[in-house]
């Protein structure tokens, strides 16, 4: 039924008409939010006790819906697949778009040193298979990770870095006040930095219920992940200084004692913590938040970007009327 779907869709579909996807999103609220306004549905997979939508990291968008597995679309054709893991995620994602006859598009997040977003600490092997994941259009959100990656051959590939609303760029000194943690982290890194969660002055992100806390009310911003990602870089902007932890990705974009802190094990960590609460580490803020501008764009220019991939899409793997 669904190939069969996407046959008649190909060949019947019109100009403007709104795109659907099948996403294979693992721990990617923030970033679909970013997609909240652009003309497509996103139907993403559930994974169980491993993936499921967190009303606490982000609310979720109207355009973003939650499934089981394929038989919920069924009757419902889809437009290509998004997939934002050349690791984990790509198997399956392949193997949809290959079924459905439909693009399959792969974001990537990290570098090809890195090779694939995870908790702190955390690294895969080497793996020279997946500078050569077969795909129709790669989406890097860097110029360096673009680079990186640049032994993959794909029919479209373009950078699109992430974009923050110019509000996330206002705080104020004054008002800031203790440390934000990112905890939306394995058991198993949490238990790496157990310590500092007993802090006096740390603060939980995401408390199941609550909204997420902003990090322009806070001091200091501690990123339990391997990379610079979307929820570091609003920090960033918002006058956190930042500490992160030390590896080759996150050195491509922050120099430890300029825009940013950097740690290699609990008790480095410990330490950075307090000396950004004494108010040791004040001026990297203005490095900071520069940094956070060059890795960021604009929402107009994020949304056109990503119109111009949809109609390559619509454009280029269909038939229009």
């Amino acid at each position: 039924m669904l190939v069969a779907n996407n046959l008649i869709r190909s060949a019947t579909r019109s100009k403007n008409d709104r795109l659907s996807c099948v996403a294979i999103c693992r721990e990617n609220e923030s970033f679909l939010k970013l997609m909240s306004n652009l003309e497509c549905d996103f139907y993403v997979i559930r994974s169980p006790n491993v993936s499921d939508w967190k009303n606490s990291i982000q609310e979720k968008p109207r355009n973003v819906k939650v499934i089981n597995d394929l038989t919920e679309l069924m009757s419902k054709p889809i437009d290509f697949v998004l997939c934002n893991d050349r690791l984990q995620e790509f198997d399956l994602a392949y193997q949809i778009s290959s079924v459905a006859h439909v693009p399959l598009l792969l974001i990537d997040h990290v570098s090809s040193g890195l090779r694939q977003k995870l908790p702190l600490f955390s690294s895969v092997g080497e793996n020279a298979g997946l500078f050569h994941r077969p795909l129709d259009i790669n989406v890097a959100t860097s110029d360096q990770v673009k680079t990186s990656w640049s032994s993959q051959m794909s029919s479209i590939s373009i950078c699109i870095p992430i974009f923050l609303e110019e509000e996330c760029f206002e705080y104020d000194l004054s008002k800031k006040k203790g440390f934000l943690i990112d905890n939306n982290v394995p058991q198993d890194a949490i238990n790496f930095i157990a310590p500092v969660f007993r802090h006096a002055e740390c603060n939980l992100r995401y408390i199941d219920g609550q909204v997420a806390k902003n990090p322009k009310d806070y001091i200091a911003y501690v990123n339990t992940w391997n990379n610079i990602d979307a929820k570091t870089l609003m920090a960033m902007s918002a006058g956190c200084i930042t500490i992160s932890p030390k590896n080759q990705e996150i050195e491509n974009f922050i120099t430890h004692g300029e825009n940013g802190l950097l740690f290699e094990n609990p008790p480095q960590l410990y330490a950075l913590v307090d000396e950004c609460l004494n108010g040791k580490h004040d001026d990297l803020i203005e490095n900071s938040i520069a940094t956070a501008k060059e890795l960021t764009c604009s929402k107009e220019e994020f949304l056109k970007k990503w119109n111009q991939v949809l109609g390559y899409i619509s454009n280029l793997f269909y038939i229009r009327k």
